[in-house]
């Protein structure tokens, strides 16, 4: 998912949404589309059935940002949840313990370090890309290049690059498990020469939270930013 940079304070240090491009992307993928070459399509095909079987599903993650501009990488870890359509939570253990939440119509920010919370509608905090993925109705052969770049042992690697041009997204990488075909990595690089890696482990589907778990309340004091 990706949160635009004006929601953003520039005085903090550390905020998520500044890079979740991928994270919510690479959780619900939904592809569709015309055949390819062989291998590409068994991995895309087995991607697609495992997904599309899923209706909740949560993770450990560790998330590195690295910027070209300070020469700095931050490293933060949590755990995601999400559950169809459109809703997930992610709760930050390290360093700040943020939280990003979305009930499928809105999207919230906490910051408590700045005592915070930023509210938008899901149209207005995503790209277009992010937002049809949000809703489960993305169709990435119709938005990117894809190609097989790699066979590991344990996983395949998938390239992704926007058939349209997109400051926010250049490439994406997909690690794919070859046994679950789940997610376990994903990379992205924007134009600006920054890179967001995540890696997925402790990965269960399944355990459905209740809808209220993927509202967001303020925190009594908290200053409530909206557009």
């Amino acid at each position: 998912m990706f949160i635009r940079g004006d929601m953003i304070k520039p005085k903090r240090t550390h905020c998520p949404g500044k890079y979740l491009q991928l994270l919510l992307i690479a959780m619900v993928l939904s592809i569709a589309g015309t055949a390819g070459a062989t291998e590409l399509d068994k991995v895309i095909d087995g991607l697609q059935s495992r997904y599309d079987s899923i209706t909740a599903l949560s993770a450990d993650f560790t998330q590195e940002f690295s910027s070209k501009a300070t020469k700095t990488t931050m490293t933060s870890r949590g755990r995601v949840y999400f559950k169809k359509p459109g809703k997930m939570r992610w709760i930050y253990s390290a360093p700040t313990r943020d939280e990003v939440a979305s009930n499928g119509k809105t999207v919230w920010i906490y910051q408590p370090d700045l005592n915070q919370v930023m509210e938008r509608p899901v149209d207005a905090a995503a790209s277009s890309i992010a937002t049809d993925f949000l809703t489960g109705v993305g169709k990435v052969r119709q938005q990117f290049e894809i190609s097989l770049t790699s066979q590991g042992k344990d996983s395949y690697r998938l390239s992704l690059v926007p058939r349209e041009a997109n400051l926010n997204i250049m490439r994406i990488l997909i690690d794919v498990d070859r046994t679950t075909f789940l997610v376990v990595r994903t990379a992205i690089e924007d134009s600006f020469g920054n890179e967001t890696r995540v890696s997925f482990m402790n990965i269960k589907t399944g355990e459905a939270r209740q809808d209220s778990f993927f509202e967001f309340k303020a925190p009594k004091g908290a200053t409530v930013v909206r557009p």
